[in-house]
């Protein structure tokens, strides 16, 4: 009796990593359609690398104020809408533990998006395959300030009773560089329009 209970435990454990599979497969297709509309248009990008602190709880798991690496990359409509929607991929990384996968649908202000000060919003799903598996709800509230520079809240809720708050600080590429409208008046940026450059010259 023991071993067909630790046998539909397996089971049970295979098919809802299968499920999980799946979902994150369907997905990734939604958001590569996505990314192939949107980058046929004026559209924004983010690309960033930094790092922070995490404290993960699951059944079975416990890292109490554990670095975290973060590594994310997206696009999303016209940077120069009042408010910005897109797609966004993303691997936490919780050091003495492992790479937790996020899809996001993003929202931010159009400051936000060309480079200046500004806020995003991040509400998707993640998915743990390392310890025991975990899926669920993944959200992050990031501020944006110009130079690229990025600082986010982080937080997961979902199975196995696993929680997850962190604490990011990030560089973005895309905000630094082809979207920056910080500093034009004294570094003028010659990957947008001069049109753009002059509605957003100043800070």
């Amino acid at each position: 009796m023991e071993f067909l209970g630790s046998h539909s435990s397996l089971r049970s454990t295979a098919l809802s990593e299968r499920a999980a599979r799946r979902a994150l497969s369907l997905l990734s297709a939604a958001l590569v359609l996505s990314v192939t509309t949107l980058s046929s248009a004026d559209s924004a990008s983010w690309v960033s690398v930094g790092g922070g602190a995490s404290k993960v709880k699951q059944d079975g798991l416990a890292l109490d104020a554990g670095g975290l690496i973060q590594v994310e990359a997206g696009l999303g409509s016209d940077p120069h809408r009042f408010l910005v929607f897109g797609g966004l991929m993303k691997t936490l990384t919780h050091l003495g533990g492992g790479t937790d996968l996020i899809m996001s649908e993003r929202t931010t202000t159009s400051g936000y998006s060309m480079g200046r000060w500004g806020l995003a919003l991040d509400l998707g799903g993640y998915a743990r395959f390392w310890r025991d598996n975990s899926t669920g709800f993944a959200g992050a509230l990031v501020v944006g300030a110009p130079w690229g520079v990025n600082a986010a809240f982080q937080g997961q809720v979902g199975t196995e009773n696993s929680t997850m708050l962190g604490l990011t600080l990030s560089f973005d590429w895309a905000r630094f560089t082809a979207h920056r409208a910080s500093g034009t008046s004294w570094w003028p940026n010659y990957r947008l329009p001069l049109k753009r450059v002059d509605d957003h010259a100043g800070l």
